[in-house]
Parts: C-alpha cells; sequence; structure tokens
C-alpha cells in the first residue's frame, strides 16, 4: 500500500483513479507470475507517461514480491495499515 501512495506523489489527479486501480490488479493479483504479467501491462500503460512510477515499482520488486509467498488474505492484512494503527495509541 505504501508503494501506490507513494506512485500517487508523481500523477496528477486526472489519472489518479486509472493508474490507482491498474497498480490494484499488480499487488493483488493472485500470484507472482501474475503480478509481474500485469507490472508489464502497467509498463505499456503508463510508462511513457509515468516512468518514475514505473522505475519504482520496478527497483522495489524484489522487496514487494516477498508478500506472494503468503496466501492472499494475509497479503490483505500486510498491505494495510489499518488494522494497525489503532495498536499504536494503547
Amino acid at each position: 500500500m505504501h508503494m501506490v501512495r507513494y506512485s500517487m506523489k508523481f500523477v496528477p489527479w486526472t489519472d489518479k483513479k486509472a493508474v490507482a486501480a491498474d497498480l490494484k490488479v499488480i499487488y493483488g493479483a493472485d500470484t507472482l507470475e501474475i503480478a509481474e504479467a500485469n507490472l508489464e501491462s502497467f509498463d505499456a500503460t503508463w510508462g511513457d507517461k509515468y516512468p518514475y512510477v514505473v522505475t519504482s515499482w520496478r527497483n522495489n520488486w524484489e522487496g514487494l514480491t516477498v508478500f506472494f509467498g503468503y496466501p492472499k488474505d494475509i497479503r490483505k492484512v500486510i498491505y494495510t495499515t489499518n488494522a494497525i494503527e489503532p495498536l499504536k495509541s494503547l
């Protein structure tokens, strides 16, 4: 989720919704292979317009793909800090 937020800093509001949706299919993919194919598709669609976003995802890909070793339900919890945020106040 942090990569998506970071990526959105480089996208104007006119494209934010579409770019975010295309990034979601990368990190929400069922398998690493599908995620890699989705990253390639994202690059083909947005790479010329937002090369820094693509470069950032590629540079961090090794760390991002560790999550695909976990079941999808666990990955969903890992992706967001929303479940953890209330615990910080304890």
